[in-house]
């Protein structure tokens, strides 16, 4: 499974009524490989991925992707990114 495809299934939802614009995924995607994987994605690379899985349509300039959309963090899911940034930084959050 490439970055894309293990992107967008942890950071997409799915329904035939989404449409989100190029540029917004990419963004998302891009720092997913880059926290997640190490790896500097470019967008030839997102749009070559992205073509062969999902329809994409311009509107007024604007490439979009049909049928997915960022999904929205629950509170829980955002505590627990944060609670991963501090393990990375060397002090006891108790010490503040």
């Amino acid at each position: 499974m490439d970055v894309t495809a293990r992107w967008a299934q942890e950071d997409c939802e799915f329904n035939e009524q989404y449409q989100a614009p190029a540029y917004v995924l990419f963004d998302s995607c891009k720092a997913y490989a880059k926290k997640y994987e190490n790896y500097d994605l470019t967008m030839t690379e997102f749009g070559r991925a992205m073509g062969k899985k999902y329809k994409r349509i311009r509107i007024n300039s604007v490439t979009y992707y049909l049928g997915l959309r960022i999904r929205n963090k629950t509170q829980l899911e955002l505590d627990e990114d944060k609670k991963s940034a501090y393990k990375s930084i060397d002090f006891n959050i108790e010490d503040i």
